[in-house]
């Protein structure tokens, strides 16, 4: 398989990855590549990983090759990634590593505490986690404050909407 750019002749997929191993198509494509090239490119993919592509691409890796990802390395995930609103996937996925609930319940707090894209998807997960029962949690009817007190996560405001108007 071949990338092409505007200004430069093709590059053949395990050349471009392994050129630009931290850019988020390299993470997309990485599953193109044969099996014995996979491991190398997912390993120098994250050394230096700052997308939630990359590191959702190694935890798939992991799971492929049935390699246990410890909690520290989740964690990495979250620190390198940063407080990315579109990371809510990446946040999903670390959770789902956790090995105990407390750890989980606060894993969602934090992240529902910030900017996010898919809050309420995040607010969905934390529901089964505390009620252990999916089929409650697809009720379209149930509003997102409701869910903000089902699940006591504090309410936050942005500040420039907080204080009278004009000032």
């Amino acid at each position: 398989m071949e990338v092409h750019s505007d200004d430069e002749c093709p590059l053949l997929l395990g050349e471009y990855i392994r050129s630009n191993p931290s850019s988020a198509i390299s993470a997309r494509w990485v599953f193109e590549l044969p099996d014995e090239e996979q491991g190398d490119c997912v390993a120098k993919m994250v050394e230096n990983a700052v997308y939630q592509e990359t590191w959702l691409s190694y935890f798939k890796y992991a799971a492929k090759k049935e390699i246990p990802v410890t909690e520290e390395i989740a964690l990495e995930a979250i620190h390198s990634v940063g407080l990315d609103p579109y990371s809510a996937p990446l946040w999903l996925k670390v959770v789902e590593l956790c090995s105990n609930e407390e750890k989980k319940r606060k894993y969602f707090n934090w992240r529902c505490e910030c900017p996010c894209i898919n809050k309420v998807w995040c607010i969905r997960h934390i529901k089964r986690l505390s009620q252990k029962s999916p089929s409650k949690l697809d009720n379209p009817r149930l509003t997102f404050c409701h869910s903000l007190k089902l699940c006591n996560i504090p309410r936050s405001w942005r500040r420039n909407l907080v204080g009278p108007i004009g000032l």
